[in-house]
């Protein structure tokens, strides 16, 4: 099921072999190139990997 849609792809939601729901961002890496958000892209992972908080994901 597609949750949503933005400028570089979307986000669905997936189910793990434990029956657990999470949302997958799905990214076109040729729009993130083309547009130039390479450094976006890699500081929005570095972002989340450092937040701790129960309404955002943890990577």
């Amino acid at each position: 099921m597609e949750l949503g849609t933005g400028t570089f792809g979307r986000v669905c939601l997936c189910r793990d072999p434990g029956g657990a729901f999470h949302a997958m961002k799905i990214l076109e890496i040729s729009d993130v190139i083309r547009l130039k958000q390479v450094e976006h892209v890699k500081n929005e992972k570095a972002i989340l990997l450092q937040v701790q908080h129960p309404f955002i994901i943890r990577m």
